[in-house]
């Protein structure tokens, strides 16, 4: 908890967004007395049941209108819509982040030159990465790069989408064209022994915290779990990344909640991308820490001053993917907390989360393994 929040008690607080993001900055800042509007063309979205929906899209002056008037300040849980949108609420109200992070998040190739500029200096560096603008210039970077390389779309991925794995030089040119042919980036692909991630946040005054880094695991480009904290984290090794992180939130005068995708080799990281919101991969802070990071982007984003969470146990997090298992089938046991999201059931969506706690990361692995056994059968995507 951030009682200083509750210094904010009925302010309104608009959300970009009506998904399970939006819903969960809801349910935090409810415990202080924040109000909520959301802003989302579905309207069936999951987050219509914790405020205001407003059904347009971002960029729909007449919805961006209404959405605005009497919000004290706007936020986002996506990134996925033209970053002029940004620009045109910022014109109503206060928006953080601002759309100089939106548009560094949207275009791969804008990110990895500036995870490339501030990490350099650190040791911390992108893998090596190539413009590719037709089929051809596929080939030469399969060359340049050698293989396996993988080949994204520079705007608009998600989720494993928008990118594919080229494993033969002769296969750089018919998946550069299945991927639309131009708009592209190559990237070296990476022998890591694990994938990590920072979740972090700096306030509008300025303050900067932290939490530990986590360790992910996904198959087929969706994340299936985090465990919190990752086991056998040097403290160097959790300092540097705190620096860098400190570092690109300076250079984009970022305010709220950002999250870092890193790969580890040994104690070398490299930068993945950035996501410039609240991020599936910080919802075990939840229960895990003192503060969870959607109290975190909340107080950021009203200037509250804030700390360094503190952990409370090991955590893991089991994402459900696609159907939701029922009840019966979830092991009731102490530590076990299910998070719906109100979703309906679709191929390779996030509908849910399950939080495995424990006084120690064993228990805490051993009771998240029985807990994916169970609802292994119920998974899709």
């Amino acid at each position: 908890m951030n009682p200083l929040l509750a210094r904010h008690a009925g302010k309104l607080i608009g959300i970009v967004g009506g998904g399970q993001l939006g819903m969960m900055l809801a349910q935090a800042g409810a415990e202080y007395g924040l109000k909520f509007r959301f802003l989302d063309p579905n309207p069936e979205a999951c987050a219509q049941r914790y405020g205001e929906l407003v059904v347009g899209r971002p960029d729909d002056p007449s919805a961006v209108e209404k959405f605005a008037q009497g919000v004290d300040v706007a936020t986002y849980e996506f990134e996925n819509f033209d970053a002029k949108a940004i620009r045109a609420l910022g014109e109503k109200t206060k928006v953080f982040p601002g759309p100089k992070a939106l548009r560094a998040a949207q275009d791969r190739m804008s990110e990895k030159k500036l995870l490339k500029k501030i990490g350099a200096p650190m040791g911390i560096e992108p893998p090596a990465f190539l413009q590719v603008d037709n089929p051809g210039k596929a080939a030469e970077a399969a060359e340049a790069l050698g293989v396996p390389m993988v080949l994204k779309t520079r705007r608009w991925g998600y989720d494993g989408k928008g990118q594919r794995v080229v494993r033969e030089a002769e296969e750089a040119e018919s998946t550069a064209v299945d991927l639309g042919g131009s708009g592209l980036i190559a990237e070296a692909f990476v022998d890591f022994d694990r994938e990590l991630s920072l979740v972090c946040a700096r306030s509008g005054d300025r303050t900067f915290a932290a939490y530990p880094l986590v360790e992910n695991l996904h198959e087929r480009g969706i994340l299936r779990t985090t465990v919190a904290p990752a086991i056998d984290v040097h403290p160097e090794l959790q300092a540097r990344a705190e620096a860098f992180a400190e570092a690109i939130m300076e250079n984009l005068g970022y305010v709220g909640v950002m999250t870092i995708e890193f790969f580890a080799k040994g104690e070398t990281l490299l930068t993945n991308e950035i996501a410039p919101r609240v991020h599936n991969s910080g919802h075990w802070s939840i229960e895990g820490a003192d503060v969870s990071q959607f109290e975190q982007h909340l107080a950021s984003i009203l200037s509250v001053e804030i700390a360094p969470p503190e952990l409370k146990c090991s955590t893991v997090m089991v994402n459900l993917i696609g159907s939701d298992p029922p009840d019966a089938v979830i092991p009731r046991e102490s530590g076990v907390q299910v998070h719906r999201y109100g979703k309906a059931n679709r191929k390779g969506r996030k509908i849910g989360h399950i939080t495995c706690i424990a006084n120690n990361a064993r228990a805490a692995g051993e009771m998240a393994r029985r807990v994916r056994a169970a609802v292994q059968p119920y998974a899709d995507g």
